[in-house]
């Protein structure tokens, strides 16, 4: 075995170890900030109802006459109700906080367990996301040649299954509306862009033409992005899914966290190394699997991928 390889072994080794005690300081740090956030909560509740018992007895004894005594102290319950409440909000954000964090952590420590590469129960939507950037129709599938389109995806029909593979190509660096996709996805704003409108169109065609069939959905890259989307927008289909380095913006997908499908038949492929894809770590009800960039490859390209 040469020097350099050895070095790289070493290197991802290292480099395992550190995500892995990281992800565990990360998910300490988010059950630590859960309990302050707790008992932040719970003492702005505390303070509001002191508070409202003083604005009340102040009141009270404005009411008889003793508004000397009574205005201030009213006065001085309403303020601290205000702060009471102030707390309660400041508990609560730093609960949900500490909750993302922890299951960020959860994330990063299982890491380095995964394997190097893709399951093989995932081979055939990595086939068929290959197949919407080549149009190569792997052994096992038959085209839908009436269903497909060259430049947003294909679909696959299982010869043994009879299962459906819908799958959304990439960016295409070269095709501008891509890059318009792009655009909409870091805006958040997928829904008013033509394509992200046409894929789940493309969807209901499929379904409509194969009613009886399972149908999976894959992509990588703006494809994966737009699988996700489709899946989402059809959470009662009983619809699998699995991507490859989704496209994200982390700070939408975080927010979108509740809109998820809570089916939990979405499995996202990604390198830790790649940017564009950071937003799969925010998700849900999705799985991430993160296995390592091969060597002398962009962290982004499907060719990190392979069964074996």
């Amino acid at each position: 075995m040469g020097k350099r390889h050895q070095h790289h072994r070493s290197v991802t080794k290292k480099l395992k170890t550190v995500t892995r005690k990281t992800g565990h300081t990360v998910s300490k740090l988010g059950k630590v900030e859960q309990e302050f956030g707790e008992g932040f909560e719970k003492g702005g509740k505390i303070v509001m109802k002191v508070g409202g018992g003083m604005e009340l007895v102040g009141t009270g004894l404005t009411f008889v006459g003793l508004g000397a005594v009574g205005v201030p102290l009213a006065t001085v319950g309403a303020e601290a109700q205000a702060i009471g409440f102030e707390e309660v909000a400041v508990g609560q954000s730093m609960q949900v906080m500490g909750s993302l964090l922890e299951e960020g952590g959860d994330t990063l420590a299982t890491m380095s367990k995964n394997k190097k590469n893709v399951k093989a129960s995932h081979a055939k939507y990595l086939d068929a996301t290959r197949a919407s950037y080549s149009g190569n129709v792997p052994d096992w599938a038959i085209k839908d040649n009436k269903l497909s389109h060259s430049k947003k995806h294909i679909v696959l029909v299982d010869k043994n299954s009879n299962d459906i593979h819908l799958s959304f190509k990439g960016t295409n660096p070269t095709h501008l509306p891509d890059l318009i996709s792009d655009g909409h996805i870091l805006l958040g704003n997928e829904t008013s862009n033509a394509r992200f409108r046409e894929a789940n169109e493309t969807y209901k065609d499929v379904k409509e033409k194969y009613p009886d069939r399972q149908i999976h959905l894959s992509g990588h890259s703006l494809g994966a992005t737009i699988s996700n989307h489709v899946y989402n927008s059809n959470c009662g289909d009983n619809l699998s899914m699995v991507g490859f380095n989704q496209g994200s913006n982390p700070i939408i997908d975080a927010n979108r966290r509740n809109d998820e499908c809570s089916s939990g038949k979405v499995v996202q492929y990604t390198q830790l190394a790649d940017p564009i894809s950071m937003g799969v770590f925010v998700k849900k009800n999705q799985k991430v699997i993160v296995l390592p960039t091969k060597r002398g490859n962009d962290p982004h390209t499907l060719d990190n991928f392979s069964v074996a």
